[in-house]
């Protein structure tokens, strides 16, 4: 026999929270926002602007003769390989941009040239070794011009040739920068043509 019960039922037990305050969300810090007046000058020339951040201009960095042989200095010169520029802010922000060509500067001044003469040459005779990599795997695949019967592989061997010569013209234009970078610091033509493995070189 079943006996029902007439009684109310007692109501569901509830937890009560508080309220809980979120911590704020983070705040990001904003872009780089120039000035007014740099803006006004920005929106009324039609040239390329300097970069600006903290409410100033960016200096474009140059090499350091307190310490030649820096990553910072490494740094600088490799953007000015690539024909480019550093530009730095008191904050320690870096920016790189390509280089204005009316309005390029020398990356350092003509006194300190003598202190990077060894950074430079560092470069040069680098950038030559890799000319005579990319050469050494040419005459490489050139040896073995005739070897496949396949014409897959026949296939295979034509590419790697092409890929081998656009090897060899990116390191010989690499080369080319280097040396025209090193001569417009005063790098003489004697000590250039040795770092690069060249009886004679003259820089574009």
């Amino acid at each position: 026999m079943t006996v029902l019960d007439d009684a109310p039922a007692s109501p569901a037990p509830t937890l009560e929270i508080g309220a809980v305050e979120l911590p704020p969300a983070p705040q990001w810090p904003a872009p780089p926002v120039a000035s007014e007046r740099g803006a006004e000058q920005a929106a009324g020339s039609t040239g390329p602007q300097e970069p600006v951040h903290c409410g100033g201009p960016m200096a474009v960095r140059r090499l350091d003769p307190l310490v030649p042989g820096s990553h910072a200095n490494r740094a600088v010169l490799e953007a000015a390989l690539a024909g480019e520029r550093v530009h730095a802010c008191a904050c320690g922000y870096l920016l790189t941009l390509p280089a204005n060509p009316g309005r390029t500067q020398p990356l350092c001044a003509p006194h300190e040239r003598p202190v990077f003469t060894e950074l430079l040459l560092q470069r040069v005779h680098a950038a030559a070794g890799v000319v005579e990599s990319v050469l050494w795997a040419c005459d490489q695949l050139i040896a073995q011009e005739g070897a496949a019967d396949d014409p897959a592989e026949q296939w295979l061997a034509e590419a790697d040739r092409e890929s081998a010569a656009w090897a060899v013209d990116t390191a010989e234009l690499d080369l080319e920068a280097a040396v025209r970078l090193a001569a417009e610091h005063g790098v003489p033509a004697e000590q250039l043509a040795e770092a690069a493995g060249r009886e004679t070189l003259q820089a574009a």
